[in-house]
C-alpha cells in the first residue's frame, strides 16, 4: 500500500507529464533510485529530498510532510 507521501510525490510527477525516467534524468538521479523512492522501497536523503521538491517546484515540506 502506498503511503501519502507517495502518492503525493507519485501525482506531482504524473503532474509533470514526466516519466519516472524522464524526471529522474532532469534532477540528475538514477532511475532505479527515483523509482524505489515513489515506491516507498528507499528513504531518500536529505540531499535526495531537495533535488525532487526542486524538480517539482514545491517545497520539502509540501513534499513530504503529511
Amino acid at each position: 500500500m502506498k503511503s501519502e507521501i507517495n502518492f503525493k510525490l507519485m501525482e506531482a510527477r504524473r503532474k509533470t507529464g514526466c516519466t519516472q525516467a524522464k524526471f529522474a534524468a532532469s534532477i540528475g538521479m538514477l532511475k532505479s533510485i527515483y523509482g524505489d523512492i515513489e515506491r516507498n522501497r528507499l528513504i531518500p536523503t536529505e540531499k535526495e529530498m531537495l533535488l525532487i521538491a526542486d524538480g517539482l517546484h514545491m517545497t520539502v515540506d509540501e513534499l513530504f510532510k503529511k
